[in-house]
């Protein structure tokens, strides 16, 4: 179950996004470009993300830049991320 406190303040988004697919994955959660996905599914995503950012030996206090159109892709990566406690500093793609 997600860390919150009685007043249902949660430690992070990945904590909320966790509760939420606990509580009622087969809903609605995110709608992108190509995809929707339940809540389940966005908890799902962003925990496969956050285990192959580890594996690429990202750890709790890291930042990682992001240069992408920002839209799913973006979501996920910052879900991914703050599972693990790295941050993400997504880039206007317009610069690169």
């Amino acid at each position: 179950m997600a860390a919150a406190d009685p007043g249902g303040v949660f430690a992070s988004l990945p904590a909320l996004v966790q509760h939420r697919a606990d509580e009622r994955g087969d809903r609605l959660a995110f709608v992108g470009a190509q995809r929707r996905w339940t809540y389940r599914e966005l908890d799902e995503d962003a925990s496969r993300i956050a285990r192959g950012l580890a594996a690429a030996g990202v750890v709790a206090g890291d930042t990682i830049a992001c240069l992408t159109k920002h839209g799913a892709e973006c979501v996920l990566l910052l879900l991914g991320a703050n599972k693990l406690g790295a941050a993400l500093a997504p880039l206007n793609w317009r610069l690169g």
